[in-house]
């Protein structure tokens, strides 16, 4: 979430922004975007690349990205699932909150041992 102020005045979404307003910019909400990705909150591991933004785009790319990724993909779940034969989500929904810092708050899981 990005805090900013308006500069000049400006109609978005239907709404006159004036000079000095405050916004608060959450970039993580384009990742749900109707226009963009079909049923943006279901979970569709399948789904075709669309340009996620949750490590920011162009000039903004996280540098961080790789290293993320490499580090849940390459060493987190492959030695959790390995440790734990049979772990997986349970049927729950499990809802994401927060403001700036956002996820699950609890995630149900299921184990056969």
């Amino acid at each position: 979430m990005y805090p900013r102020r308006v500069a000049a005045r400006i109609e978005l979404a239907g709404r006159v922004l004036e000079p000095g307003d405050k916004l608060g910019i959450v970039i993580a909400s384009g990742n749900h975007d109707e226009r963009v990705f079909d049923h943006p909150e279901h979970f569709d591991i399948h789904r075709a690349e669309t340009g996620h933004i949750a490590f920011g785009g162009g000039p903004h790319f996280g540098l961080g990205t790789w290293v993320s990724r490499a580090a849940v993909a390459q060493i987190a779940l492959p030695g959790l699932f390995g440790a734990l034969p049979g772990l997986r989500l349970a049927e729950d929904h499990v809802p994401f909150e927060g403001w700036v810092f956002r996820g699950p708050l609890r995630l149900a899981a299921v184990w056969n041992t």
